[in-house]
This record gives structure tokens, sequence and C-alpha cells, in this order.
């Protein structure tokens, strides 16, 4: 693959460009994204004294699949924001797992490094490519193996902090079976990604209980829950405010969205049904401290996609931190702007 191919497989359209020029965005602070060893004191992960920075509480970032672009300007959209890190999905098969490329991880790097913006999260939605609640065929196992190893080497490239492992129906963990062949996953998953200093996170249709159960399982202590704010809604399986109290320090990070009348990450936080705003005073009053990531489906709200996004980031902030930061910054608005903050400055 040529690097214009490669440039081209991003999708940046003509339409776009005049709201990531540089001179169009507000760039946040960078931050050591190695969060296991803190957060996980029996995880170590590699030593970067250069990154070593005070963090506060919560950090604020937006998934990668949600927004518009799709590729490294990402940061830049994300960044004239206020938001300090982004999403990745690692790829589908179909692209040929997009970030096993060297190439295209040198090209996100390169943003990020231009716009202090991290990376948060690794998501393996290609799992969704296969029944993984089941054993599978030799040559089905041999592939899952090798994405597992592609995700960890990517995420170790990128500085990932976690990786996110999704089961949702069609691969929903429902019974005793599906539960063992998961903790059986989970925990070879976790023993790829403990030398990296990675955490592992689930983000199923199980209760607390359930969950603990899975983690209790699985026995290792870089596994843990990858908690959203409107799935229990969604899908049906509980109040999400009684999940999420029965998860308190079994939490790695946390998707917050909203949703009404059966639909799905297609209303502004605090308007629906997800009870978004009894999860965030949940989260607060418990130990939690981390990332606070962005899930709703910008890319779906046509012309109101960058009010909407500004409006959910403050939002957002204001129900974790009472502050709102850059949110307010309509970018495709105020493309003259030239305020930057270093790629060093902590931001909130």
């Amino acid at each position: 693959m040529t690097e214009s191919e490669i440039r081209i497989h991003f999708f940046i359209i003509a339409g776009m460009k005049d709201k990531i020029k540089d001179g169009g965005w507000v760039f946040a602070g960078r931050y050591d994204m190695m969060t296991g060893t803190e957060c996980f004191p029996g995880i170590k992960g590699p030593d970067r004294p250069e990154r070593r920075m005070r963090m506060n509480r919560f950090q604020f970032g937006i998934c990668e699949w949600c927004l518009p672009p799709v590729g490294p300007d990402v940061c830049r959209l994300a960044a004239g924001y206020g938001l300090e890190g982004v999403a990745l999905d690692m790829g589908s098969l179909g692209d040929g797992l997009r970030l096993a490329d060297p190439r295209i991880r040198e090209w996100y790097k390169e943003e990020s490094r231009k716009t202090g913006v991290s990376f948060c999260t690794l998501a393996l939605n290609v799992l969704f490519s296969f029944d993984t609640i089941h054993r599978g065929s030799a040559g089905e196992e041999a592939e899952i193996s090798r994405i597992l190893d592609e995700a960890v080497k990517a995420a170790a490239d990128l500085e990932i902090p976690v990786i996110q492992v999704p089961n949702f129906p069609g691969n929903a963990i429902t019974g005793a079976e599906h539960l063992a062949v998961m903790a059986e996953r989970f925990r070879d998953l976790c023993d790829r990604a403990r030398p990296f200093g990675i955490v592992i996170g689930t983000e199923n249709t199980l209760d607390a209980e359930e969950n603990r159960e899975l983690l209790r399982r699985a026995g290792r202590e870089n596994l843990r829950v990858y908690y959203d704010t409107e799935n229990p809604y969604y899908f049906g399986f509980g109040e999400s405010p009684d999940i999420l109290a029965g998860l308190e320090g079994f939490i790695c990070q946390v998707h917050v969205k909203d949703g009404e009348n059966g639909s799905m990450s297609r209303t502004p936080l605090g308007k629906g049904n997800g009870r978004f705003m009894e999860c965030a005073q949940i989260l607060r009053s418990s130990g939690y401290s981390g990332w606070i990531i962005l899930e709703n489906e910008f890319k779906a709200w046509g012309r109101d996609n960058h009010r909407l996004l500004a409006e959910d980031v403050r939002t957002m902030k204001q129900a974790f931190e009472g502050q709102t930061g850059e949110a307010g910054t309509d970018p495709a608005k105020d493309s003259g702007r030239e305020t930057r903050q270093t790629a060093g400055a902590k931001t909130h």
C-alpha cells in the first residue's frame, strides 16, 4: 500500500479541511498514559520519566468512531474541543487491522505530538467477527490469537493504557459456559498485555455481581470492567446507577453517552434515559479516577454535530468537575483562532 493510499484510507474529506487547520484549534496538554502503573500498583509498565506528570482526577476523551473524520486528524478535532484523549479502534478484517501497520501508527503518533492529545483506549470491535463466547476451530482460534498479538503490539507502541474487549448481543456472556470461555480468553490476553503495563477492560451486559465473578474467574489484576453509562438502559440488563455502585474499585475507564425511545448514542448527555447525571454523581462520590470518554454518535447528527459535540463536552465537564474549559468553542466557527497551549501544559 502506498503512502497516498493509506492517507485516503482515513477518509479525510475536503469539507473537513477548513476545520482541521492548525490555526483553528486549541491544544490540550499531554499526559503520562501508562496509568495502569498508578491505578494498579502490581502492574509495572515501561519507564517513561520524561512523561511523568501529575494527572487531575478525571481526564476527558472521545471515541474516534463517533466522529466524522477517521484517522490521525481526530487528534486535532478532539483538541479543538478541549479534550485530552481519543479512544481508537484497532480496525476490521476488511481493512487489514489498520493499526497493525506501523506506518499508520506513526501518523497517529505524529498528530499526538503536535496536539498533545493522547490515546486512552484501543477497542477490539473486530472481535464481533468471531463467536468468542464459544471455542472455535483451530483456524479461528489462530486468527483470534493473531489479532490479540497485534493489538498488544499496537497499544504498547501508541502508549495506550487500556485495551477494550466488547461482549454484546450476538456475543454476549449469558451463562456459565460463556463465562468460563471468556474468563480463559481474558486470562490469556491479560498475560500478553501485562509486560507492557496494559489493562484489559471488559465491556459487557453483565450486572455488578456477574462482572465481579468474571474478574474472579479470570484471576488477573490487570482485568477490569470498562463501564458504559447507557448500555444497561439500551440492552435492558439493569439500572445503570445500581450496577455502577456495585462495581466501585473494579472499573478501568468509562464511556458516557445517552439515548431515549429505544435509540442508542443519539441523545445529548443528560437528556435521555441513560441516567447520566446520576452515574456521574456516583463516580464523583466513589474512588474512581481516570478517563471519561464520550461515545455519542456525533457523525450521525449532520450539520448540528459541532454544536452538539461542544454541548456534550460542556455537560460532561460540568457533571464531573463543575467547569467547561474550552468546550464552548466551536472550531467550525472559529477557524481563525490562534490561541494554543503548549503540548506539556495541564489544562484542567
